[in-house]
């Protein structure tokens, strides 16, 4: 029994090699079969380890277009969705990335990562006050990360340069949009 338990641990250690050498059709069949969030999670993040490494991810919007083409079901589903989603804003394909990240909140509306991504979403799309009131959602839902507070900026400021600042309202909407985010996150710099 003793000599079990060196071959048990190098087996160990041996298994992560094997898995970096699945093929695409393997992580595919993996994800399309999976019957648990964790192991479609598993499935996905073998999927990003690929962006940039292999031909058929060259970057991160040919993944997310890779996933819409997923059988039916698995495509819609809410980590798919999400991750989805997600590399299409990574590739600053904002306006096709509302699509999934609308479906992936609407599966899920507690989600403050999910808000953050459609929040940015917006920006990338040209939509900046919605994109100041998405974000302010994302920091009530809890989101704290640093991109939601450049997305913000960038949404601002391209509200102001747009003009916006010009107008006679007594405050711009520029600055009525972040006020959204002030509400939900008190911040000195914006």
């Amino acid at each position: 029994m003793r000599s079990l338990v060196p071959i048990a641990c190098v087996a160990l250690l041996i298994a992560p090699a094997f898995a970096e050498d699945e093929t695409l059709a393997d992580v595919r069949r993996k994800l399309v079969f999976a019957t648990s969030d964790h192991q479609v999670g598993s499935a996905l993040d073998a999927l990003v380890k690929r962006v940039g490494k292999d031909t058929d991810f060259a970057d991160h919007g040919a993944l997310a277009d890779w996933l819409g083409d997923l059988p039916s079901g698995k495509n819609e589903h809410p980590l798919v969705q999400q991750r989805r989603g997600w590399a299409y804003v990574i590739a600053k394909r904002g306006s096709e990335a509302l699509g999934p990240l609308q479906a992936a909140l609407k599966d899920d509306p507690s989600s403050s990562l999910t808000r953050a991504y459609l929040g940015e979403a917006l920006r990338q799309a040209g939509r900046h006050l919605e994109a100041l009131d998405m974000l302010a959602t994302a920091y009530v839902a809890g989101e704290r990360g640093a991109h939601v507070k450049e997305s913000a900026l960038e949404s601002a400021l391209a509200l102001r340069r747009s003009g916006e600042a010009q107008r006679t309202e007594a405050l711009p909407a520029y600055a009525r949009g972040l006020r959204t985010v002030l509400d939900a996150r008190a911040d000195a710099e914006l």
